[in-house]
């Protein structure tokens, strides 16, 4: 996996087309998200700073995104600075950022159970 330094312009559109989106930097980490409580108490209240929300477990994660959709639907023009993705923040959390480029880290409730026996809920 690249690390956003190593992101060139000759990378694949997808990438390309991630920082026409996204030109300002990503500020605020939720790890451990759960139901993206804390993402939508925040977003009106940082309105110009970017957030995500990082859960491991799938249907929670996918409950989140939906949850966002259905609020950006909802409330047009809103919450567009928020949003969640499914991976272990403890594997591959080095790979996303640049140094110093997050202002806020929140972990909260993170699951303790990475244990042999509850790996099936792990992914």
């Amino acid at each position: 996996m690249e690390k956003p330094e190593q992101l060139s312009s000759s990378s694949s559109s997808k990438k390309e087309s991630l920082s026409i989106c996204l030109p300002q930097k990503l500020e605020f980490l939720d790890i451990g998200c759960g139901y993206g409580g804390l993402l939508i108490e925040l977003s009106p209240l940082f309105p110009r700073s970017l957030m995500l929300g990082i859960e491991i477990r799938q249907k929670v994660s996918d409950y989140v995104v939906e949850r966002i959709r259905a609020l950006r639907i909802q409330n047009p023009g809103q919450f567009n600075n928020i949003n969640c993705i499914r991976s272990n923040a403890m594997k591959y959390l080095p790979n996303f950022f640049r140094k110093s480029q997050l202002s806020k880290i929140f972990f909260l409730f993170p699951d303790p159970h990475f244990k042999k026996q509850k790996h099936k809920w792990q992914w």
